[in-house]
């Protein structure tokens, strides 16, 4: 993350007008938003593991009706105003013989943060047309 930084602080570059200015403004937004992304990241991932924020699990399990059981962690994606990350959360699921009733699960952190379908509330509730959705 640091490489990039250095290379457009490092860079000499011959001015020519606003393109280049705008341009260079993008450029460096967009290596904030991924600092940003990584910062986050890293955080969350600290929370997850941490025994405190373990109970909190636990009690919201405890909460549910029906058996659940925890099936370890699971690498989920989460969009995030700064771009998508990656973290590690515990997953569980019901407690039963069914195959199909097996399929339903839940990932306690993701109901502690308000994450809703995978997304931060800032970014979920961002207007979007329905024909653009999957873009997301």
């Amino acid at each position: 993350m640091v490489e990039p930084l250095e290379q457009l602080y490092c860079e000499r570059q011959e001015w020519s007008g606003y393109a280049d200015i705008e341009a260079l403004e993008q450029e460096i937004g967009g290596l904030i938003g991924r600092l940003g992304a990584l910062l986050m990241q890293k955080k969350l991932q600290e929370v997850v593991q941490s025994e405190a924020f373990q109970e909190q699990e636990s009690a919201l399990i405890k909460q549910l009706p029906g058996r659940w059981v925890s099936e370890g962690y699971r690498e989920v994606t989460i969009r995030t105003g700064w771009g998508a990350i990656r973290v590690k959360m515990r997953y569980f699921r019901r407690q039963c013989l069914s195959a199909k009733a097996r399929r339903t699960g839940i990932y306690p952190a993701q109901v502690l943060w308000g994450i809703i379908q995978g997304c931060t509330r800032g970014w979920a509730l961002v207007p979007v047309p329905w024909w653009r959705w999957w873009d997301r």
